[in-house]
């Protein structure tokens, strides 16, 4: 018995000496790995094309050197491993480290999809917002966190088809069921902008006869015009400001009392 545990402990000690190495040199490489992407334009230009800053954490709580240097680091343990198997000659916990360093360019690829598919969304969600508040259609917030989550759950799947994970079930119900919730919501969108595209048609045509600094009259209500946009216009009155759907030029009798320079 003693010999046996003899023989074998200079291979032991040869596999940690080859482990100790590997940590080092895991360390070393994925510290230059991360100070590289930093001092880099790679961030700044990632980030000028998805409209957001690479650089600070995500949703995840990584940013994209955190990423790249746990990569690199986890990828060269891996490779020391299979050098301390060999010499310890486990051939089998060999082939299964390597099978496993063979599957890696997938599962990087895979988690590089999805980590560019938070900032993607993320930045549509902010684009959605901002484009539907300038109309001035409300629940804003409520239709681009819609989008926000239907362009992670494609990203998701297309993560895990990547990885070479069979979502041909998972795809074929998320279809039918975004389709359900994308004709319903056409159809309540488009009953609930009636009004508000009524009001962006109407603005178009009265920007050409009515403009700020005239004194008009609108029903009983008498004032100065403020400020116009596509949705109202602000007249001034007296002693307040009034917010008129912008409409109301074209459907009411409006007097225009003076303009300014005539």
């Amino acid at each position: 018995m003693w010999h046996k545990i003899f023989e074998t402990l200079p291979g032991i000690l040869i596999a940690l000496v080859i482990m100790l190495i590997g940590i080092l040199v895991a360390r070393s490489l994925s510290y230059l790995v991360s100070k590289a992407i930093q001092l880099s334009k790679f961030e700044k230009f990632t980030s000028r094309a998805l409209g957001r800053d690479v650089s600070q954490k995500n949703e995840t709580g990584w940013n994209l050197a955190q990423i790249a240097k746990k990569a690199v680091y986890w990828t060269v343990i891996l490779l020391f491993a299979v050098f301390a198997s060999e010499t310890l000659g486990w051939e089998v916990v060999t082939q299964e480290i390597s099978n496993l360093i063979a599957y890696l360019p997938r599962l990087f690829s895979a988690i590089l999809i999805f980590i560019i598919g938070l900032y993607v969304a993320g930045f549509v969600r902010k684009a959605i917002s901002t484009g539907i508040n300038s109309v001035g259609v409300q629940a804003s917030g409520l239709i681009s966190t819609i989008a926000y989550y239907v362009i992670m759950i494609l990203i998701s799947i297309t993560s895990l088809n990547q990885a070479g994970i069979d979502t041909g079930a998972i795809t074929s119900n998320f279809i039918i069921i975004i389709g359900s919730i994308f004709l319903a919501f056409a159809l309540a969108f488009g009953l609930g902008a009636k009004d508000v595209l009524g009001n962006i048609l109407a603005g178009l045509y009265t920007k050409k006869n009515f403009h700020v600094g005239q004194r008009i009259r609108v029903q009983d209500t008498e004032g100065v015009i403020e400020r116009m946009d596509s949705i109202n216009f602000i007249l001034k009155t007296d002693n307040k400001l009034i917010s008129i759907p912008i409409r109301k030029l074209v459907e009411e009798k409006v007097e225009i009392i003076d303009v300014p320079g005539q």
